[in-house]
């Protein structure tokens, strides 16, 4: 009688926990089957998120790569940078630019321009041995009233002969004519054009500088007032 209450009560006790071996189990036996389940499930939890964090990272790498500068990179955007400053710290000085404050000209502006070596868009400088070159253009109320070019030489001897050469190719112009005052600095002449009457065309030279000016003649007084200070 005893056995078969006991066998009953082992029988029960089995169909209320179905399927749970751990009911089964010793303290210790169902703490380790815990701690092996969390285990698995975190491992699960790992390699569902390890693809999404790869991706991350990958992409993170990718923007860093793509807003950081190579060391050579950097290297040479220094270097391009030092020359440039050197250029700009050696380079003459247009002495025109740096005195036409003293130029009147009312509402007066100016830009410099690419010179493209021809002086007054005509006259080719080719054969002209030069240091440096600038090109000048001058607006009053936004509108264009004079053309400056400043070709700075060597010596006086390079200057003279690029004087000289501009003049000759003046003079072998048709209907085109050179009035030599020598009125300005070292030497001067003026060029007649026919064709553009309200038009002033000087060519001067100062020292090794030479300079074509194309300007509104109604502006000549401002100039003759300015070249005092110019050929100073």
């Amino acid at each position: 009688m005893l056995s078969a209450v006991t066998e009953l009560a082992l029988t029960k006790a089995h169909n209320q926990n179905p399927g749970n071996p751990s009911s089964n189990l010793s303290p210790a036996q169902s703490q380790n089957s815990a701690q092996s389940a969390t285990q698995q499930t975190t491992q699960q939890t790992t390699d569902t998120q390890a693809p999404l964090l790869n991706a991350s990272l990958l992409d993170s790498a990718q923007a860093a790569t793509q807003n950081t500068q190579s060391p050579i990179e950097a290297t040479e955007k220094k270097k391009n940078t030092k020359v440039k400053a050197l250029v700009d710290i050696f380079k003459a000085k247009s002495r025109f630019i740096m005195l036409m404050p003293s130029l009147y000209i009312e509402n007066k502006n100016y830009f410099e321009l690419e010179f493209e070596g021809k002086l007054f868009d005509t006259i080719d400088t080719s054969n002209f041995d030069v240091q440096a070159v600038y090109q000048v253009q001058i607006e009053s109320n936004s509108k264009e009233v004079a053309t400056v070019y400043e070709m700075a030489f060597k010596d006086i001897p390079k200057a003279e002969l690029a004087y000289n050469i501009t003049q000759a190719t003046a003079n072998s112009f048709k209907q085109i004519q050179t009035n030599p005052t020598n009125e300005f600095a070292d030497e001067s002449f003026y060029i007649n054009n026919p064709s553009k009457v309200d038009r002033a065309f000087v060519v001067i030279r100062h020292n090794t500088i030479l300079y074509a000016i194309n300007y509104q003649k109604d502006l000549h007084a401002s100039f003759k007032d300015f070249y005092p200070v110019l050929f100073k």
